[in-house]
Parts: C-alpha cells; sequence; structure tokens
C-alpha cells in the first residue's frame, strides 16, 4: 500500500506592534510572511500605512494604545479575521 501524504502549506504569520508607516510590514512581505495585523497609536502613521497596504496587500491596522490592550482581546479579533478569509 502507497503512503500518501497530504501536503500542508504552512503560512509564517506576525503582527506588528509600533508599526509606524509600515516599513516593517514591507520587509515581511518581501518575506512571504503573512501580516494579521499592524498596531500604531500615531494616526498620521494609520494614513500612510493603510494608503501602502491597500488591495492584494491589505492589512488590518489598529490606531490604539498597546498598553490598553489584552492579548486574548488581540487573539479573539484577529481569528474572527482569519475565518473570513478561508
Amino acid at each position: 500500500m502507497e503512503n500518501k501524504k497530504k501536503k500542508i502549506k504552512m503560512t509564517i504569520t506576525a503582527i506588528t506592534l509600533f508599526c509606524g508607516l509600515g516599513g516593517g510590514t514591507l520587509g515581511l512581505m518581501l518575506a512571504q510572511v503573512k501580516e494579521l495585523l499592524g498596531i500604531d497609536n500615531w494616526s498620521v502613521a494609520q494614513k500612510v500605512f493603510e494608503a501602502n497596504f491597500i488591495g492584494k496587500r491589505h492589512v488590518n491596522f489598529w490606531n490604539t494604545d498597546i498598553s490598553k490592550l489584552q492579548p486574548f482581546e488581540i487573539l479573539r479579533r484577529i481569528l474572527l479575521d482569519v475565518r473570513n478569509w478561508e
């Protein structure tokens, strides 16, 4: 009997804290890492980030103070977003 293995495609994912204008996000894209979320509380950064990462390159941006976020809340919201990809 032939042993058939299913090929599982693994995708490296990331969340960027203090993402700023998106330089790190661009580096992650070039490295083929799927960024799930960029977080920064600088409103200028949000405008530039969202202008740079639209369409196929879209990355969610949260304009918030990370000291006020709970890790489980971040994970819960990301998991809701991931379900929408499928």
